[in-house]
């Protein structure tokens, strides 16, 4: 069974884009969104487990210059 989740991401000030680009097309992102609002991107992630969830926040998006913050939220309808 696959996991759905939602990263919220607070980009430092002018790197939206850049993150946007660094993590649109890894390996089990869906969809990147540049939005505005509290948050600057939205990335929709399915992976294989709960694990795959953190190594990926952790390893993937805390990575990338000007990440700030993040939020993830797991879709519940996947558990």
């Amino acid at each position: 069974m696959s996991i759905k989740a939602y990263l919220l991401i607070n980009t430092d000030v002018g790197k939206g884009d850049d993150v946007v680009e660094a993590l649109d097309g890894l390996d089990g992102v869906i969809r990147v969104n540049r939005v505005t609002g509290p948050y600057d991107v939205i990335v929709t992630i399915d992976v294989e487990d709960l694990y795959s969830v953190g190594k990926f926040v952790n390893g993937a998006v805390h990575t990338v210059p000007g990440v700030a913050k993040t939020l993830t939220c797991i879709n519940a309808r996947r558990l």
